[in-house]
């Protein structure tokens, strides 16, 4: 079982719950929150992939990039967590805050979680956030729960299915 909890909120891994899937198909559907993800609105085929891909990741690795949902009203709000890079021996920081509650410090008391949940429940010796080079809110986030920029490489040398576009890598 996936859990990380923060002050004000709760990560756990996706359940099929109706919410869950309408709050990801919003934001998924929203060119403007995915444009620093992977630069397009998502179909229904890529949403299925991704959940594809968190399924793996619980099974290989036991994070998955999960739901954030706030603990007082259950609202999902965002999606945050770590998983296994395909080409490279890093896990992967990543956070998705709903515009609605973006500038409220969540993403980065999320971040700080989920990055203390892979180097001390996971164990593992670093975390690396991947991030568009433009997208200097994940960048601030990345430096206020202590990481660092390491480098700037290709996309598609840390994920097969990534463009060859440069991203920057922050470590802890």
């Amino acid at each position: 079982m996936f859990s990380i909890e923060t002050a004000r909120c709760i990560i756990n891994e996706w359940r099929d719950l109706p919410e869950e899937r309408a709050a990801f198909r919003r934001w998924t559907t929203d060119a403007e929150m995915m444009r620093h993800v992977t630069g397009t609105a998502w179909s229904d085929a890529d949403r299925e992939k991704f959940f594809a891909r968190q399924r793996a990741s619980m099974e290989k690795a036991g994070v998955c990039f999960g739901p954030a949902r706030l603990k007082e009203s259950g609202e999902v709000i965002g999606v945050v967590g770590a998983q296994p890079l395909e080409l490279v021996d890093d896990w992967h920081l990543g956070w998705w805050i709903d515009p609605r509650w973006q500038g409220q410090g969540l993403a980065t008391e999320l971040a700080r979680a989920a990055l203390d949940h892979v180097l001390n429940v996971a164990k593992r010796p670093r975390a690396v956030a991947v991030i568009a080079p433009e997208n200097h809110a994940s960048r601030r986030v990345a430096e206020k729960i202590g990481m660092r920029h390491v480098a700037t490489v290709p996309g598609n040398t840390l994920e097969s299915r990534w463009k060859a576009e440069d991203v920057v890598l922050y470590g802890s």
